[in-house]
């Protein structure tokens, strides 16, 4: 009797064991390996829509025409965003970003807790790279959709660095009133390019994708403000930037200056919206289209009429 015990004990851990080391594998291939299988967003291998930039012959800017409808600035490289448009952006959408792999499993918990906690959903737990996934590819919410999208985070994580990740990110993101991505939107809100934006203003900017509807500054903002109050308080709570630095911009009034970009020579800007879709066409590996007026056709062929009319009255 007193050799069965052992031997039970003995069979009972290497149970016990085959058990954890199955767990393991399982969790690894389903980080690493499963998410392979979902299929890449299209939308990602796609040039974020832009506007097309109408200059003069010297360069001056005359106009820029929208992209799908919005006023779209294209892709900021990641050196060239502002730190503090990325300290407000993280603490606003994703404190951990740099951290974690594309799914924030803290986030995850307390959303849980705080759910169980009010009887409904009260935060979200949506990463940055889920956020991206969810850009390039909407639907509706279902938990299937939800598993997907946390599934093709982890592949984008996989494939892409973070700065790339966050470049994409912000030129996708809805900022309300047809602008699309951080330059669109300092542009229209502040009549500034986004080198130009202050701490406050880009804590204010930050905040308006949650809603950009109900945020609306133009037509009350006071949520916007509040919001904006809420993201410098957590840059505080998080250490992200210096103290005094947000202590001066929640005092900083915001100025905001409702300006939609330059229209000038208007006999000129109106005209290449005619053949604009045949101009940007033969330009598609430029980042930021730009079609200058006294050589806005390449020489490909003969140019449509009207074209040809425009080259000659801007020469």
């Amino acid at each position: 009797m007193s050799d069965v015990l052992p031997l039970r004990r003995q069979f009972r851990w290497k149970g016990v064991r085959r058990g954890l080391v199955g767990l393991v594998l399982s969790g690894v291939v389903g980080w690493f390996g499963v998410p392979w299988l979902m299929p890449w967003p299209a939308a990602l291998d796609k040039p974020v829509p832009e506007g097309v930039r109408l200059t003069d012959r010297h360069g001056t800017p005359l106009r820029r025409l929208l992209a799908d409808g919005q006023r779209a600035g294209g892709v900021m490289p990641f050196a060239e965003i502002p730190p503090a448009l990325v300290d407000a952006t993280l603490a606003a959408e994703d404190q951990r970003f740099f951290q974690h792999g594309g799914v924030d499993f803290w986030a995850l918990g307390r959303a849980a807790r705080d759910a169980m906690g009010a009887g409904r959903r009260v935060s979200g737990a949506s990463t940055i790279t889920q956020q991206l996934v969810k850009l390039a590819d909407p639907g509706p919410r279902t938990l299937g959709k939800k598993l997907r999208e946390i599934l093709t985070a982890r592949r984008v994580e996989m494939s892409w660095n973070k700065e790339r990740i966050l470049e994409q990110y912000l030129a996708r993101l809805d900022y309300g009133n047809l602008h699309r991505g951080p330059t669109a939107a300092a542009s229209g809100y502040f009549g500034k390019p986004a080198g130009d934006c202050s701490l406050a203003e880009w804590a204010f900017l930050a905040g308006l994708p949650q809603a950009p509807s109900r945020l609306n500054p133009w037509r009350d903002p006071a949520p916007a403000v509040k919001r904006q109050r809420w993201i410098l308080g957590r840059m505080e709570a998080l250490g992200r930037g210096d103290l005094e630095r947000i202590s001066r911009a929640k005092s900083e009034p915001l100025r905001l200056r409702r300006h939609y970009g330059t229209f000038a020579a208007p006999h000129f800007a109106l005209q290449p919206e005619v053949d604009a879709g045949r101009l940007v066409r033969v330009l598609p590996s430029v980042k930021l289209p730009q079609i200058t007026l006294y050589a806005a056709w390449p020489g490909q062929g003969e140019p449509p009429r009207k074209t040809r009319e425009f080259i000659e009255l801007a020469k």
